[in-house]
C-alpha cells in the first residue's frame, strides 16, 4: 500500500512536470517562430481622430473618440471629418452604439441608419446597443463623412466609441479578438450552471431536496446576462433587441433563485424576510414588463428599481451572515458565505459603473468574480450533499440491519413485530383475509449435538431458502426465534392453506449434505377466526397449532441418526 502510494506521487509530480515543459515548448516557439498563419492579417485602422463637432454657438470643435460631449437627450449630436484624400476602394467603418439612433451620411447623403424599431408593444424607446459595420462607397477628396446619434437616456448622449476603418472580415476579428474572452466566460458559466441544474435533479430524486435546483438557476440566468453583455451576441442571434431584452429580464429575474436558495441552504431565522423579498422581486418584474408593453417606462429606466432589490438582497444575506457568525453555526456554510461574498464584492462594482459608463463592458467586473464565487458555493454544496447522502446511506444501512436477520437475511423479530403493530391499526377487508404461519424446524437440537452448529446453521439457513421461495410472492417472511419462522399472508383462505401444501412438496426429499432430512412443523391461523379479529390472537393461535403439530408427531431420530419428516 505505501509502495503504491508513493508510485502514484512519483507519477503526479512526472506529469506536473511534463506539464511545465510542455508550457515552455510553446512559449519558445511563440517567441522565436515570427511566421504568421492567422487566418486574418487584415489590420484595422483607427478612426480617433480629425473629428469635429459644433457648438450651440458655432464654434467648431476638435473630438477625439472614443469619448463624450453632454448635450441635450434627444437632440442629434453630430461628429464630422474631411477625407483630404480620395479612397478608391470600399472600406467599412465599425463602431458601437450605446442606446442610441445613428445616421451615417457623406455630403449629407444618409448611407446607413439605426432606428426604433417603432411603437411595438415591449419594444423600448432606444433601439439598445449595437455594432454597426457601415459599407463605405468610394470616396472622392474633401468628402465628409458625418455621423450622428441621438440618445433617449442622458447617460448615452453624446457618448461615440472607437471608430474603426478596414475590411468587414477585418473589423469582426477584431471585435471579436477584444471580446471573445468574455463570451467564453460567459458559456462556461452556463455550461456549469447546466450540469448544477442536472446534479441538482438527481440530488431531489435521492433526498428531495431543491436547493442546488435553485442555486443552478440563479447561475444560469447569471450567465444568460453575461453573454448578453458580452457585445458579440448580436452576431450569433442576428437580433439586437434579443440581447436588450436578455440582460433587463435576466437582471429583474435573478434575485428569485438566488433568495431561495440562500433561504434554504442557511435556514435562517428571518426567513420571512426572504420569502418577502422574493414577492418583491416576482412584482417588480411582471411591473417592469407592463410598463415597457404600455409604452411608460424602458427596461434601461427600470433598472434602478431591479437594482434596489439586488441590493438589499445582499444586505439580507449578509444580515443572516453576521447572526451566523454570533450563532456560531458559520462553520456549517462557510462556502457559501466566502463565494457570495466575493460575488457582492464585484455586483457592488458592476453596479456602480453601470451608471457611470457603457464604453466598458459592464458584467465584466463580475465574470471571473462570479465564477470564481460560483465554484466556491458550488464545492460547499456538492460536499455537504454527499456527507448527506452518505449519512442517509449509512442510515439505511443501520435500518436495514435493525429489520433482518444476519444468517438468513429474512425480516427479524422486531420486523415482524413492527408488522403485527401495522396490521392491528388497519381496517380488516371483507373480501381478503390475514393469516399468519409458524413454522418450526424438527431435529435442530439433534443436528447440533451430532453434526455441529453448523450443521443447524444450514438447516436454519435451509429452510429459510424454502419459506422464501414458497411465500415470497404472496406474504412477509420472518426468522423470530432461533428455529421458529413466521409468514404474514393475505388472501383468500383457501388460495393461502393451499400453499402448505407447496411447502410440503419443497421440504419433502430435502436432504442435507447427504447427512439429516429437512423436516418441520407448522400451524395457520386467520385473523377473522379470533375474536375480534386480533392480530395478536391470530400469532398466539398459529403458534398453538404448530406445538400440538410438533408434539403429535412420530420421530425417529434416535434409531437412525437421521431426524425424520414431520407430517402436518
Amino acid at each position: 500500500m505505501i509502495g503504491g502510494r508513493c508510485m502514484r506521487r512519483v507519477i503526479l509530480w512526472l506529469f506536473c512536470f511534463a506539464i511545465v515543459v510542455s508550457f515552455l515548448i510553446c512559449g519558445v516557439s511563440i517567441q522565436f517562430d515570427v511566421r504568421s498563419t492567422a487566418f486574418n492579417q487584415e489590420k484595422v485602422t483607427l478612426l480617433n481622430k480629425g473629428w469635429y463637432y459644433q457648438t450651440e454657438d458655432g464654434n467648431e470643435v476638435e473630438f477625439t473618440t472614443p469619448g463624450k460631449i453632454s448635450t441635450s437627450v434627444k437632440k442629434p449630436f453630430e461628429i464630422y471629418t474631411t477625407f483630404h484624400e480620395a479612397m478608391l476602394k470600399e472600406e467599412f467603418l465599425g463602431f458601437r452604439s450605446m442606446q442610441q439612433e445613428v445616421f451615417v451620411s457623406l455630403d449629407d447623403k444618409v448611407i446607413y441608419s439605426f432606428e426604433n424599431a417603432g411603437n411595438i408593444p415591449t419594444f423600448p424607446r432606444a433601439p439598445g446597443s449595437a455594432w454597426h459595420i457601415v459599407k463605405l462607397p468610394e470616396i472622392d477628396s474633401e468628402q465628409v463623412l458625418k455621423i450622428s446619434t441621438k440618445s433617449f437616456y442622458s447617460n448615452y448622449q453624446g457618448q461615440i466609441s472607437e471608430l474603426m476603418l478596414g475590411s468587414k472580415s477585418a473589423i469582426l476579428f477584431h471585435i471579436a479578438k477584444t471580446y471573445f474572452p468574455a463570451v467564453f466566460m460567459s458559456i462556461l458559466v452556463l455550461m456549469f450552471a447546466v450540469a448544477v441544474i442536472f446534479y441538482g435533479v438527481y440530488i431531489y430524486r435521492i433526498r428531495r431536496s431543491s436547493n442546488l435546483i435553485y442555486f443552478g438557476l440563479f447561475a444560469f440566468l447569471l450567465g444568460i446576462w453575461f453573454f448578453a453583455e458580452s457585445r458579440f451576441i448580436q452576431f450569433f442571434v442576428g437580433n439586437v433587441l434579443i440581447a436588450y431584452q436578455m440582460v433587463f429580464l435576466s437582471i429583474a429575474l435573478m434575485p428569485i433563485p438566488g433568495l431561495l436558495f440562500f433561504s434554504n441552504a442557511l435556514q435562517p431565522k428571518n426567513q420571512r424576510f426572504y420569502d418577502a423579498l422574493c414577492i418583491v422581486a416576482c412584482i417588480n418584474f411582471f411591473a417592469m414588463v407592463i410598463a415597457q408593453t404600455l409604452g411608460l417606462v424602458d427596461f434601461f429606466e427600470w433598472m434602478p428599481i431591479s437594482h434596489s432589490i439586488i441590493i438589499l438582497s445582499m444586505i439580507l444575506f449578509f444580515h443572516t451572515m453576521v447572526e451566523c457568525i454570533r450563532n456560531d453555526s458559520y462553520k456549517k456554510s462557510k462556502f457559501v458565505f466566502v463565494g457570495f461574498s466575493v460575488f457582492s464584492f464585484s455586483a457592488m462594482l458592476n453596479i456602480v459603473y453601470f451608471y457611470v459608463s457603457d464604453r466598458f463592458d459592464s458584467a465584466i467586473l463580475l465574470r471571473l468574480g462570479t465564477l470564481l464565487a460560483l465554484i466556491i458555493i458550488a464545492k460547499g454544496e456538492v460536499d455537504k450533499n454527499l456527507e448527506l447522502i452518505r449519512m442517509g446511506f449509512e442510515a439505511a444501512a443501520y435500518k436495514r440491519a435493525a429489520y433482518t436477520d444476519g444468517l438468513t437475511q429474512l425480516s427479524n423479530r422486531f420486523a415482524f413485530d413492527t408488522t403485527l403493530k401495522e396490521l392491528e391499526q388497519a381496517e380488516l377487508d371483507e373480501n381478503i383475509d390475514n393469516a399468519i404461519c409458524v413454522l418450526d424446524v424438527d431435529g435442530l437440537k439433534y443436528a447440533n449435538d451430532t453434526y455441529g452448529h453448523w450443521m443447524g446453521d444450514q438447516l436454519i439457513c435451509t429452510m429459510a431458502d424454502t419459506i422464501r421461495t414458497v411465500f415470497s410472492e404472496i406474504g412477509k417472511c420472518f426468522r423470530i426465534g432461533g428455529d421458529e419462522f413466521a409468514v404474514v399472508l393475505q388472501g383468500e383462505r383457501d388460495e393461502l392453506e393451499g400453499y402448505l401444501d407447496k411447502l410440503s412438496q419443497e421440504i419433502k426429499g430435502n436432504i442435507m449434505n447427504g447427512h439429516c432430512n429437512l423436516s418441520a412443523s407448522w400451524g395457520l391461523a386467520f385473523q377473522s377466526d379470533t375474536p375480534g379479529n386480533n392480530i395478536y390472537e391470530t400469532f398466539q393461535m398459529a403458534d398453538a397449532i404448530m406445538y400440538q403439530n410438533k408434539e403429535g408427531k412420530t420421530t425417529t431420530r434416535e434409531g437412525n441418526g437421521n431426524p425424520g419428516r414431520s407430517e402436518n
